[in-house]
């Protein structure tokens, strides 16, 4: 019997504070909720996933990727069973790295062998990715690995003007590599406000998962509340 299939949905912003990390914290929940066998990835440099999640176990990614250097010829098995799982949502992740120049160091080979790793383990129906957006070869790897990209914007003047310069870059990159990419993406407008502080990003044509007003005055875990109890939003994402 092969692997069985598992739906790697990467979760990105072309600029900074639009609570990116929180929304893939979010779906990863409600996706675990539905039954579905679901990983955290967070790969951003100064990430972590404890921000989300918890667990009395102990484990890292630290060790996985050491294991990954090596060439462990179990690394798939041995990914799954370092991955912690949080009881509260039954989500799976990595404790983070002891030290945030590791995760610096990090190349498209790790990233993308790590991915390749969780999937070859069979454990997961699920994977969301937390990176970052970049334009250097492992933030485009992860991209053309993935089979949807969520893009995450607030709607505000210098996140738009972000989103269309980010959403130029990769298309000339599309276009001079001969590759696929913006088929895959999807827009979430993140802490959306209907005064004039937020307008939709008009001529760009993808598809919109949903709509979040901003949730002031609340901790991370209170706004990845507010989010779940929107339930429409994750249904369309999971649909599209």
């Amino acid at each position: 019997m092969g692997v069985p299939a598992c739906d790697v949905i990467l979760v990105q912003g072309f600029s900074g504070g639009t609570g990116v990390s929180t929304f893939a914290a979010a779906a990863s929940m409600y996706s675990s909720q539905k039954g579905v066998q679901t990983f955290y990835l967070n790969l951003e440099d100064l990430g972590d996933s404890n921000d989300f999640f918890s667990s009395l176990e102990t484990g890292g990614l630290d060790d996985v990727l050491a294991a990954l250097r090596a060439g462990h010829g179990g690394l798939a098995d041995f990914a799954a069973e370092q991955a912690l799982i949080d009881p509260g949502t039954g989500v799976s992740y990595f404790g983070p790295s002891a030290r945030a120049d590791r995760m610096a160091d990090l190349t498209a080979q790790d990233w993308i062998g790590l991915l390749n790793a969780l999937k070859a383990s069979g454990s997961y129906g699920r994977i969301f990715v937390d990176c970052g957006f970049g334009l250097d070869e492992k933030h485009l790897a992860m991209m053309e690995a993935a089979d949807r990209i969520v893009l995450v914007t607030d709607g505000g003047e210098t996140a738009n003007t972000k989103f269309r310069r980010g959403l130029q870059a990769v298309s000339a990159w599309e276009q001079q590599e001969g590759k696929n990419i913006t088929d895959k993406m999807i827009l979430f407008y993140n802490r959306f406000s209907s005064s004039k502080s937020s307008s939709r990003l008009d001529g760009i044509d993808l598809p919109v998962v949903g709509t979040m007003p901003p949730v002031k005055h609340a901790l991370v875990r209170e706004i990845i509340q507010v989010m779940l109890s929107r339930q429409n939003i994750f249904e369309r994402l999971l649909q599209l």
